[in-house]
């Protein structure tokens, strides 16, 4: 490639002439005795910063707070050259998110204001960006550690936890050891009309996130386990039978895959819960 192309390529590692340091597309990417570090691009943290003015403004502790919806309380939209700037600062914070789980849950929830921002999408955007001052840089440190054969997937979900869409949110995260390798927030595209059949459904999604990185390592020549770890038994017990049974008739066919996988044996869950 360097006989036809002008490249630029760097060697990490620990021998003598490979980089300690280099950058990927912004992130940078280090050597160090106890492991690597994975660093986010802090410029666009600043950029949000610049962008909405905030500079004096003091920082906050968490990227957003707990939202009541009141059917009565009114919303006004933004103005055109408002919204496309909404829809700017969104679009940075969405691609800030891909490198900081702490902020993906928030960035979920000013998406959705994307296709008609309003004055509450805004506030929205001010608290994230608030967060972000205060803490302009992650860096996810990934130390040395003997191989794992497992990798694991622990789903969670907020049931109902949109009360203007009465929508639950899947969020979960992928470990291989103590790495964690992926990351998510995302709203469900069914209602749950309970607690266990949103964890079903965030169970799910971990699932296959985790089917798809066993696949992804095979290719690799390296074969690994999968085991899904929800906190909700009702969940668990429902990927242990056959069917749906008599109060999941509602549930989608599609989400009782899990059912086919676990009964195979490519993927575990923990029985000591049930």
């Amino acid at each position: 490639m360097k006989e036809k192309y002008d490249i630029k390529m760097d060697i990490l590692g620990p021998e003598e002439g490979q980089e300690k340091e280099v950058k990927i597309l912004s992130r940078v990417i280090r050597w160090t005795n106890e492991g690597l570090e994975y660093e986010a691009d802090q410029r666009h943290a600043d950029l949000l910063v610049k962008e909405m003015k905030m500079e004096e403004v003091k920082s906050a502790a968490t990227p957003m707070v707990s939202q009541t919806e009141n059917k009565d309380e009114e919303d006004t939209e933004l103005s055109p050259g408002d919204a496309t700037r909404f829809r700017s600062i969104a679009a940075r914070i969405n691609y800030v998110s891909a490198d900081r789980p702490d902020l993906q849950f928030a960035c979920k929830s000013v998406s959705k204001f994307m296709s008609n921002p309003t004055m509450k999408g805004w506030e929205n955007h001010k608290r994230v960006v608030k967060y972000i001052k205060g803490k302009p840089r992650l860096i996810q440190r990934f130390a040395w550690e003997e191989v794992s054969k497992e990798i694991v997937g622990l789903a969670d979900s907020d049931w109902a936890g949109d009360k203007k869409t009465m929508k639950s949110t899947s969020g979960g995260v992928i470990q291989w050891g103590t790495h964690v390798l992926k990351s998510w927030s995302t709203s469900q595209t069914t209602l749950a009309l309970s607690s266990g059949e949103a964890e079903l459904y965030a169970m799910t999604k971990a699932a296959t996130q985790v089917t798809g990185i066993i696949s992804l390592a095979s290719d690799f020549g390296i074969n690994l386990n999968g085991t899904i770890m929800p906190d909700s038994n009702a969940a668990i017990g429902i990927t242990h039978r056959t069917g749906l049974g008599g109060r999941c008739r509602h549930i989608k066919v599609q989400y009782l895959w899990i059912q086919e996988r676990v009964k195979s044996g490519d993927l575990n869950t923990p029985h000591d819960n049930l």
